[in-house]
């Protein structure tokens, strides 16, 4: 396993907030349509 770099992620425990961090991250400009509540 890799370390998350705490700086670049908020909330390692909101999923929400992570991906939106990650694709952050990742450079990507356009997010994906989520609906949320899907997996709850």
């Amino acid at each position: 396993m890799y370390p998350v770099p705490v700086d670049q992620f908020a909330d390692v425990g909101g999923a929400r907030r992570l991906l939106e961090d990650f694709l952050s991250y990742c450079n990507i400009v356009e997010s994906p349509t989520i609906v949320k509540g899907v997996f709850t």
